[in-house]
């Protein structure tokens, strides 16, 4: 059966955040304790790494707080309807031929 053209959207966004997460995650999971250890090695102590992990924290409440909840609510649920209403386009799509 054939792809909508916004399944094909949806289909394409998602990889493409997938992709981006990936990268995220990896990076994060060696650039941290990189510098972690860094800091350990260069001060010969890790107390205060934790220095650093305090000031990345705070680097992402403001990116948090920016996050708008509700218009992320009215886009699922817009989607969702979306995704139902194709579904059952193609559901009776299919039963008619």
């Amino acid at each position: 059966m054939p792809c909508s053209p916004s399944q094909t959207r949806y289909a394409r966004d998602g990889a493409g955040f997938q992709k981006a997460r990936l990268r995220t995650r990896q990076s994060s999971s060696f650039v941290g304790p990189l510098i972690v250890g860094l800091i350990a090695d260069s001060t010969g102590n890790i107390r205060y790494a934790f220095f650093f992990l305090v000031v990345m924290v705070w680097l992402a409440v403001p990116v948090l707080w920016s996050v708008d909840v509700e218009h992320g609510r009215i886009d699922a649920r817009t989607y969702s309807v979306e995704r139902a209403s194709e579904g059952a386009q193609a559901q009776q799509l299919h039963v008619e031929s």
